[in-house]
């Protein structure tokens, strides 16, 4: 089974804040990464997973 990002995201127990200064984008980039993540770059993917 895989998680979408939003599950992973919550398992970590953050919000959409914290990933965005995590990943150092602008929210509404993490929110379209979160609904297509085929928009996430490698380094992004690496950082969320």
């Amino acid at each position: 089974m895989t998680l979408s990002l939003r599950q992973e995201r919550r398992l970590k127990d953050k919000t959409q804040s914290e990933m965005t200064e995590l990943l150092k984008i602008h929210v509404m980039t993490y929110r379209k990464i979160e609904e297509n993540p085929d928009l996430a770059t490698i380094e992004q993917a690496k950082k969320i997973t």
